[in-house]
Parts: structure tokens; C-alpha cells; sequence
């Protein structure tokens, strides 16, 4: 430094206590600047504060940016892990029978995630007031295929998917020689009896918070399929995000054009089980 800058630091006696006060109040200033930094920080960041000053969400919803249907596309929804969050119509024993039954259905649903499966056709629908089974072809992309079953039921007026299981008479060679077998009639089986049954006893609150919601978010292409309005799903490369798989989706029916949307996942940790869970189909 030279010797300037210290002449210039001993500033004559008469002048040090109004420089005193300038330097005290500069330093107050930003020392309370700091602190109020610090306490929006503490308490919720930038949100926060717009809460405070009623401008609402820097996000926009107060969390995860999600699209449409209410889930979110990179990380899943924050919905609590402590407590069952469950629209009217929809009891414990149908949210834990949810959960059971996609677990039962991992190896399907796995291979959807990992885009082994290239398209569905509806070849048949039994339905009733209050349960569905939706018979598919699956195709596979080996160019092999197999049937499947899609189990659904109805409760407060929605539907909701129970399982994506298969009906595979033999061996028939390739992917969809995995395909899991099971009748189509499982709808008809008590929650209750049918999650007793499993031996599964620890359930993942905010899985089955998340499945129940977004399903009910997302009705139109469940209540197209069982309505026959549509009777393909085309099925384009997955991208995995972190905790979720989105899966490209063309919807069709007979005589009508293609409809785009997306098969929405989400993927516990392999503390959690390491599944992967169906969501929802939804369109864009």
C-alpha cells in the first residue's frame, strides 16, 4: 500500500466524529441487511417474503413446478409421508390395496419404464357399476407379444387402477415371455382381504397419497378406455428423472385422431423397495 493510503486513513481530529457517525450508520445498515437476509432464509427463502408482501409463490404453486394433472415431472409430488391424504369415496383399505397390488405388478409395470413395451390394444372390456377389466395385447419391442389385463375400480365416482397383470397361456419366447399371469377377476376380491393377503405390512404413505390423487386428476383416458372411445396406447422412449419415469403416450380410438399424453411413474430408492409405480396416463 502506499503512503498515501495511510495519509489519507489519519484524517485531521476535527473531522472523525462526523465520519464516525457515516461509518456507524453504513455499518448498522448493512449488519440489518444481513440479518434479514439471514431470517427470510431461515423461514422459507424468497417465497416467503412474497407471501409476506401477498405476491404469492416465487414457484407459482409453492412447490415443484409440475404439469398438467398435478404431478410433478422431476421430482414426485410433496405430499406427506406422515398421514393418508384421501378424496371422498376412497378408503385406507382401497389406497394400501393400490399400493399392495402395484408392488404385486412390478415386472410389467418395470418394463414399461424401461421401454420394453411399445404399444397396447384394447381387445375387450367387462365392466360393471363398480370394477373393470380392460384385456390388452401387449406389443412388445422384440416384435414379440402377449395379453395382459388391466384391473380397475370404481369408488366416489373415479376409477382408479388396481394392477397391469397377464394372462400368458404358455411359453411364448422373447420379453413377453415375462409377462406375469393372472386371472382377470381379481377386482371382485375385498380390498381389505386382498392387502391381509399380500403379508405386505409397511405401506409408503406418499406413494398412495400420490397414486390416489393424480388419478383422480387424470380421468380422461381411464374413463376412454373403459368407454372404448380409445383402444390404443402407443408408447415412446421413457425419460427418468429423479424419482420418476415419464413415458411418451399416443391415445387413439376408432375414427379418431391421435391424442398425445404420457405414462407418469414415480421410482422409490431401494430403501423403499426400489418399485416403480404407475401413476397415471394423462394427456397433454
Amino acid at each position: 500500500m502506499s503512503n498515501e493510503s495511510f495519509e489519507n486513513d489519519s484524517a485531521p481530529a476535527s473531522a472523525s466524529p462526523r465520519k464516525s457517525r457515516v461509518l456507524l450508520t453504513v455499518l448498522l445498515f448493512v449488519l440489518a441487511l444481513a440479518v434479514l437476509g439471514g431470517a427470510i432464509y431461515y423461514v422459507g427463502g424468497v417465497d416467503y417474503l412474497m407471501s409476506s408482501l401477498g405476491m404469492g409463490s416465487s414457484s407459482g404453486s409453492g412447490g415443484s413446478q409440475t404439469a398438467a394433472g398435478g404431478v410433478a415431472t422431476s421430482t414426485p409430488p410433496a405430499v406427506s409421508a406422515s398421514q393418508l391424504q384421501l378424496p371422498p369415496g376412497v378408503s385406507e383399505d382401497l389406497a394400501k390395496r393400490m399400493y399392495v397390488e402395484q408392488i404385486q405388478s412390478n415386472t410389467n409395470i418395470q418394463k414399461m419404464a424401461a421401454g420394453d413395451i411399445s404399444r397396447f390394444d384394447v381387445t375387450e372390456v367387462k365392466a360393471t357399476e363398480g370394477t373393470a377389466s380392460v384385456l390388452v395385447k401387449a406389443f412388445f419391442k422384440d416384435g414379440t407379444t402377449a395379453p395382459g389385463v388391466l384391473a380397475l375400480v370404481k369408488r366416489g365416482g373415479n376409477w382408479f387402477f388396481l394392477s397391469f397383470t397377464g394372462m400368458r397361456p404358455g411359453d411364448t419366447g422373447g420379453l413377453a415371455d415375462t409377462v406375469q399371469a393372472m386371472t382377470d377377476d381379481e377386482a371382485l376380491t375385498p380390498d381389505a382381504q386382498w392387502v391381509t393377503e399380500s403379508g405386505i405390512t409397511e405401506f409408503d404413505y406418499g406413494v398412495m397419497n400420490t397414486l390416489v390423487a393424480a388419478q383422480v386428476a387424470d380421468q380422461k383416458v381411464i374413463t376412454g378406455v373403459i368407454d372404448r372411445s380409445l383402444t390404443s396406447i402407443a408408447l415412446g422412449t421413457p425419460a427418468a428423472g429423479a424419482g420418476t419415469t415419464l413415458v411418451p403416450a399416443d391415445f387413439t380410438g376408432k375414427g379418431t385422431a391421435s391424442i398425445p399424453g404420457e405414462a407418469v411413474m414415480i421410482v422409490t430408492v431401494a430403501e423403499q423397495g426400489g418399485y416403480t409405480f404407475l401413476v397415471s396416463f394423462r394427456t397433454k
